[in-house]
C-alpha cells in the first residue's frame, strides 16, 4: 500500500524522491483543510440546532462515559430511539437527543454522546472535542460506568480528566453504574451504592433499576432548578401555562388584580377562577387527564343511566361539607369517621365505584398526579355534557384531603324539605347566592330520588294529613301510585319526568306547572324569595341562559375552599390517605 509514496527521480534539480513527497504533503495539507472546515459546518450546525432547542426550555440531560459503558443501550431503553448499540470503539460518534417524560408529567431531553478513551491521539483530540460540545448546554450529566469491567476504576478516571478539560465542573452530575447484571458480586455493589447520594444501579440492557434512575433524575433536577417567585397581572395570564410548562409551581395565591406564585425553573386565567386552580393545570403532566374520564364516564353512563345525576350530587355533596377536597370519598377507618355514613349521604351518594375506575386508569398513564378532588370536578362536568348539557372551562389543581367530617355532612348539605329560607342559609353559608341556588337546583333535570324524601308532600305536608296543595292533582295521583302511605320508600321517581335522562330545561317548566318532585325544588317558585321566582321562569323560557348560568355556578361551587400547593395531597386511592 501507499506505492505511490516511494521514492522517485526527482530529475536534476531536485533531490531523488523529493518532489512525489512534497504533492503527497500538499494533498494531506489540503484534506486536513476540508476535513477542518467540514468540522466546524458541524460545530455550527449543532450549535445551531441547541439553541434552537434552548428556546424552547427543557432540562437537558447528557450521557457520558467511557466507550462500551452503555449509553446507547440506556437512551433506546427510555426512548426508543433505536440508536446503533455496539461492544466496540467509538460506535456512536454523533449526538442523538430525544425526549423522556418523568413520573411528574415533566419531561427532559436525553443526549447521547461519544464514548472516552485513555490516552486519545492528538489527531483525533478536535473531532472528539466537538462530539462533546452538547454536555456545556446541560441541566445535568449522567456518568455511565460498566461496573462490571475489571478497570472500572481507571475508566472512570479516564472520563472525568476528560470532563475537568471541558469545563462543565458547575453542570451537576448522577453516577449511574450499568451492567450490574454482570458483575462478579452485585449484592456488594447495590450495598456500596446504597452509602451514596450520586450513584444509581442498573442494567441498561434488562431495563432494571431503570424506575430509580429516572426517579434519581427527577430529584436531581428539581434540586438544581432556580426558585423565584413572580407577580404575574392578570392580563399576562397566559404566561401562566409557559411557567407550568418550564418549571415546577410548587404555591400560587391570588391578591387583587394579580397571580402570585412560588416556583422553580431551569435556566389565562378565566372568570370563575382562584386559589391557584388553572383549566391548565395537568397540560403538561398529565394531557389526557380529561379523555380518560370521558372515555369511562361514557360506559358507566352507557351501562347505568343514573350515574350522571349520581356523580353531580357526589360532587355537590363533597364541596358543601369541607370544600372540594374529595373528603367524601373516603371509607370509614381508624383515623376517618367517613362522611358517607351521613343522613344526606347514606344510601343516597352512588358513583363511587365510577371515580375509583377512574382513578386506576389515570393512575396507570400518570402516577400520582391527577388528584380526587379533580377527578369528581371532571367527572361531574362530564355527565352534565354526555346528559346533553354545558361544557365549561374547568379550573383544575385542587388536592386531596387528609381528613372527613361526618358531623359536617349531616349539618351542611341542605335536606330535600328544606324551606326557601332553609336552602339560603344553607348556600350563602358556602359563598352561593340566590342565581346559585336556582342554577345548581337546575341539576335536577336528571336523576331520581327515593319516595322517603318527598312522601311528606303526598301524605302529610303540614302535619294535617293532607298533601301539598302545590302540587298539581294529576301529578299527585300520580305519585301516590309509585309511593303509598305505607312502606315503598326506597322507590323512586324521576326528578324531572319530563325528559329524565336530558340535561335541559324542562325541569323549569314543570316547576311552573305544579309539577316540582321535591319540596326544595317548589320553594324555588313558591316562597317567599321573589328573586328564585323570577330566575324559574327565565330559565323555563331560556334555556342557553340557564345553561350559561348553570356553567358559571358550578365553576365558582367547585372553588370552594380547595386544597392547593403544600395543602393535603394527591391520594393513590381515592377511599384511602395515603
Amino acid at each position: 500500500m501507499w506505492t505511490h509514496l516511494e521514492r522517485q527521480s526527482g530529475g536534476q534539480v531536485k533531490g531523488m524522491g523529493e518532489k512525489q513527497i512534497e504533492v503527497d504533503k500538499r494533498i494531506l495539507r489540503n484534506q486536513i483543510g476540508v476535513l477542518k472546515k467540514e468540522l466546524e459546518s458541524v460545530r455550527k450546525h449543532r450549535k445551531q440546532y441547541r439553541n434552537r432547542r434552548i428556546s424552547v426550555p427543557v432540562p437537558v440531560v447528557s450521557l457520558v462515559g467511557y466507550t462500551n459503558a452503555g449509553k446507547s443501550t440506556l437512551l433506546n431503553q427510555l426512548t426508543g430511539a433505536d440508536v446503533l448499540a455496539e461492544d466496540k470503539l467509538f460506535a456512536t460518534l454523533d449526538p442523538t437527543t430525544r425526549r423522556v417524560q418523568m413520573k411528574n408529567g415533566k419531561e427532559f431531553l436525553l443526549t447521547d454522546t461519544v464514548g472516552f478513551i485513555q490516552k486519545l491521539p492528538t489527531t483525533l483530540v478536535a473531532a472528539f472535542r466537538a462530539t462533546l460540545e452538547e454536555i456545556s448546554e446541560s441541566s445535568l450529566m449522567v456518568h455511565v460506568v460498566d461496573i462490571s469491567h475489571p478497570l472500572a476504576e481507571q475508566q472512570i478516571n479516564a472520563v472525568e480528566k476528560v470532563l475537568s478539560e471541558l469545563d462543565v465542573s458547575s453542570i451537576p452530575r448522577l453516577m449511574v453504574w450499568n451492567k450490574i447484571d454482570n458483575a462478579s458480586d452485585p449484592q456488594k455493589i447495590r450495598l456500596e451504592a446504597e452509602k451514596r447520594d450520586d450513584v444509581v444501579c442498573i442494567s441498561a440492557l434488562s431495563g432494571d433499576g431503570l424506575p430509580e434512575f429516572c426517579n434519581a433524575v427527577q430529584d436531581q433536577l428539581k434540586d438544581s432548578m432556580v426558585w423565584v417567585e413572580a407577580l404575574l397581572p392578570f392580563e399576562n395570564g397566559d404566561l401562566l401555562s409557559t411557567i407550568h410548562q418550564v418549571g415546577m409551581v410548587e404555591k400560587t395565591a391570588h391578591p387583587a388584580g394579580f397571580n402570585f406564585g412560588w416556583g422553580g425553573h431551569h435556566g389565562g386565567t378565566t372568570r370563575g377562577m382562584s386559589f391557584g386552580l388553572s383549566p391548565q393545570f395537568y397540560q403538561f403532566s398529565c394531557p389526557q387527564a380529561n379523555d380518560i374520564v370521558m372515555s369511562v364516564l361514557e360506559k358507566a353512563i352507557a351501562k347505568d343511566i343514573r350515574t350522571a345525576a349520581s356523580l353531580l350530587r357526589l360532587h355537590f355533596h363533597d364541596c358543601f361539607v369541607q370544600g372540594c377536597d374529595a373528603s367524601i370519598l373516603l371509607d370509614d377507618s381508624a383515623a376517618i369517621a367517613s362522611e358517607k355514613n351521613g343522613g344526606p349521604n347514606k344510601n343516597s351518594v352512588r358513583g363511587f365505584e365510577v371515580i375509583d375506575k377512574i382513578k386506576s386508569k389515570l393512575e396507570q398513564a400518570c402516577p400520582q398526579t391527577v388528584s380526587c378532588a379533580d377527578i369528581v370536578a371532571l367527572a361531574a362536568r362530564g355527565s352534565t355534557v354526555l346528559s346533553g348539557g354545558p361544557n365549561w372551562e374547568l379550573p383544575l389543581g385542587r388536592r386531596d384531603s387528609k381528613t372527613a367530617s361526618l358531623r359536617g355532612s349531616n349539618k351542611n348539605i341542605p335536606p330535600p324539605n328544606a324551606t326557601i329560607e332553609g336552602l339560603l342559609t344553607f348556600f350563602k353559608r358556602q359563598g352561593l347566592d340566590e342565581v346559585d341556588l336556582v342554577a345548581l337546583s337546575g341539576a335536577h333535570t336528571i336523576g331520581v330520588a327515593k319516595c322517603a324524601t318527598f312522601k311528606q308532600r303526598l301524605y302529610n305536608q303540614n302535619g294535617n294529613n293532607q298533601p301539598d296543595e302545590n302540587l298539581d292533582k294529576s301529578f299527585y295521583f300520580d305519585l301516590k301510585t309509585v309511593c303509598p302511605k305505607s312502606g315503598g320508600d326506597n322507590k323512586i321517581s324521576p326528578l324531572d319526568f319530563g325528559s329524565p335522562r336530558m340535561f335541559d330545561n324542562t325541569y323549569y317548566k314543570l316547576l311552573l306547572r305544579g309539577k316540582g318532585l321535591l319540596n326544595s325544588d317548589e320553594v324555588l317558585l313558591t316562597g317567599s324569595v321573589k328573586e328564585t321566582h323570577e330566575l324559574v321562569k327565565k330559565y323555563a323560557q331560556d334555556e342557553s341562559l340557564f345553561f350559561e348560568q348553570f356553567a358559571l355556578s358550578m365553576i365558582k361551587l367547585g372553588n370552594l375552599r380547595p386544597l392547593t400547593g403544600f395543602n393535603g395531597e394527591v391520594r393513590k386511592n381515592c377511599r384511602l390517605v395515603n
